[in-house]
């Protein structure tokens, strides 16, 4: 049984998707070495995608309705965000927290998404792209310039795309190789070590979803080889170590790698489940 921190919570380095004891999936925070586990919210709807606010003090969540909310972490009290559109899927906050990005169709279809943009207040809703097919799951770049999607066709894939925020140009990073899913773009805080545009995801290319790497200009390399489902990787500070969900050793609970090392470390141990972690931006080396 986890212990749950005082509500007085100043700040975390983690926050991931745990179920609760009345079969919810909750906001919940932790330290990098997972200790310190605490619930964050208890409101009876599931919750599907969290980010952070710049500061660290709060959470930006959707719920499993497109329903969108802040969630302070001391106050642990869920605000809605007011939209004019219903039902937002992969609802992300920028790395400024002045706007999130989300996938809608407004078509009452699942297969015809596409991205959208609005103010972190739910106002000024622009749709990017005008893609055919399934455009979903959309990540912020770390500096913010870049929006990373993928773009699903119904044959066997699910590709990465990169679109450039400012002009709205779009270029297709990956081509016909089965699902991918995950995008986490790795922090550029050694850039003598780190080519540019390094790009977390998972994959199912190997007959099994694994954590690969894709650097910019050349093929993707496998980080894990698990029998298992390794999924939504998301990177610690200064890009040599990553956290993800997996269901080796039963049930699905997050995990570290370390790249460096190559060991890996388990970090939560929910019997019910955890899964999507999401380190916190205000702790990113600079």
């Amino acid at each position: 049984m986890l212990l749950a921190l005082s509500p007085m919570l100043a700040f975390a380095d983690i926050a991931y998707l745990a179920v609760d004891d009345n079969d919810f999936w909750q906001a919940w925070v932790m330290d990098d070495n997972g200790e310190n586990n605490q619930q964050i919210t208890s409101s009876t709807f599931d919750k599907t995608r969290l980010s952070w606010y710049p500061d660290g003090k709060a959470l930006f969540v959707n719920a499993a309705d497109g329903k969108l909310y802040r969630v302070e972490l001391k106050r642990q009290q869920p605000t809605e965000i007011k939209t004019e559109l219903h039902g937002m899927l992969d609802a992300m906050l920028s790395p400024d927290g002045k706007t999130f990005v989300f996938s809608l169709s407004t078509s009452d279809s699942l297969d015809d998404n596409n991205i959208w943009l609005a103010a972190a207040d739910g106002s000024n809703l622009r749709k990017i792209t005008q893609m055919q097919h399934m455009q979903h799951e959309p990540v912020w770049s770390l500096d913010g310039k870049f929006i990373y999607f993928l773009s699903g066709d119904g044959d066997q894939a699910h590709d990465i795309w990169r679109l450039d925020v400012a002009s709205k140009s779009t270029q297709q990073l990956t081509v016909k190789q089965l699902y991918n899913f995950d995008i986490a773009p790795r922090p550029k805080n050694h850039p003598k070590k780190h080519q540019k545009g390094q790009l977390a995801f998972s994959s199912n290319r190997s007959g099994n979803y694994e954590i690969w790497l894709k650097p910019e200009q050349e093929p993707a390399r496998q980080l894990t080889d698990n029998p298992a489902l390794d999924a939504r990787p998301s990177w610690l500070p200064g890009g040599e170590a990553l956290v993800f969900s997996s269901s080796r050793g039963g049930g699905m609970n997050i995990w570290q790698l370390d790249l460096q090392t190559n060991t890996l470390k388990q970090l939560t141990r929910h019997a019910k489940g955890a899964r999507f972690p999401v380190v916190c931006c205000h702790r990113e080396v600079q």
